[in-house]
């Protein structure tokens, strides 16, 4: 998830900042249940979103945090965001003082990259995926079942990394995957909503290259997850929900945002822009490619069949 720096002037906005840095602070909230990381994986997501442009895919570095019984999947950035957010857990007291005294306009920050406000979860004794979307300072959850990929464990092996891995075939969402899982390995999961397999997958692609999950090495681990608890006050909504609420945000974030404050805050909403690379931008840049974003031709989804 990407951070929101919010600074407001009324009480009640100054709220709405406590409440959203707690969310990123959430998983400390329940130590008893947290676990720590036991691996961390870098990949390299590619994906095809417009066949008649295959050579100008959608690119982007991933990290896919796993512990015991719950695994967490985003960009590296967020995941960077989320690990400066637990860092200050300790002076969160001190944190909220500082945005009371704070004089100011709230700030929204928009990221441009799409893939930046959501996180995959995977609860794997539950059997369940959740996602996590942040849109300005509300944070929303989508439960679905884990997927069913019905893998068929093939003979062929290849080294990745360090670890022998086994290959997979399976089918998901309208795509035919490959993926090679390593047994030595024991955690049912891999990257975005692949799992199911006796060993982390750490390498897949479905049958015509057009989405791949290319392993980039290990990350030093460190923290934990938490398997009962994701978010800090999060909206449970359905996907379909999420993706309106999405493009309602994306034709006006000032708007959408001044609107999440309630009709009690005077502040007008500055939004500041962000780029792919954590640049921030010129509203004249930024709107730019929001602009191409709006016109890019998107016909070939990652899930070609929405489960």
């Amino acid at each position: 998830m990407s951070l929101i720096i919010v600074p407001f002037r009324k009480k009640s906005a100054n709220t709405l900042r406590i409440l959203f840095t707690l969310s990123v602070l959430s998983f400390a909230a329940t130590a008893q249940t947290d676990e720590p990381i036991q691996y961390a994986i870098k990949y390299k997501f590619v994906h095809i979103d417009d066949t008649t442009k295959p050579t100008m895919p959608v690119r982007s570095s991933m990290l896919l945090r796993v512990s015991k019984s719950i695994s967490r999947y985003g960009t590296i950035k967020e995941a960077a965001d989320f690990d400066n957010a637990r860092s200050s857990q300790n002076n969160l007291s001190a944190a909220a003082t500082d945005a009371q005294s704070v004089v100011g306009q709230p700030l929204a920050i928009v990221p441009i990259n799409p893939l930046e406000n959501e996180t995959i979860y995977q609860l794997i004794s539950k059997k369940m995926l959740v996602k996590l979307a942040i849109i300005f300072a509300q944070e929303y959850i989508v439960e679905q079942p884990a997927p069913v990929f019905n893998w068929r464990i093939l003979p062929e092996q290849k080294k990745i990394g360090n670890y022998v891995c086994q290959k997979a075939a399976g089918t998901f969402a309208g795509r035919n995957y490959t993926a090679w899982f390593a047994p030595a390995l024991p955690f049912s999961v891999g990257p975005w909503k692949l799992g199911g397999l006796p060993g982390l997958i750490l390498e897949a692609a479905d049958q015509k290259n057009q989405v791949q999950f290319l392993f980039d090495g290990f990350q030093e681990t460190s923290g934990q997850l938490n398997s009962t608890k994701i978010g800090f006050r999060p909206v449970k909504i359905s996907d379909k929900q999420l993706e309106k609420a999405k493009s309602q945000f994306n034709k006006d974030p000032g708007k959408t945002a001044q609107s999440m404050l309630g009709s009690g805050d005077d502040a007008t909403v500055s939004v500041v822009y962000q780029g792919y690379h954590g640049e921030m931008l010129s509203e004249k840049e930024a709107q730019k490619l929001l602009d191409e974003q709006r016109k890019k031709t998107i016909n070939n989804p990652i899930e070609l069949i929405k489960q």
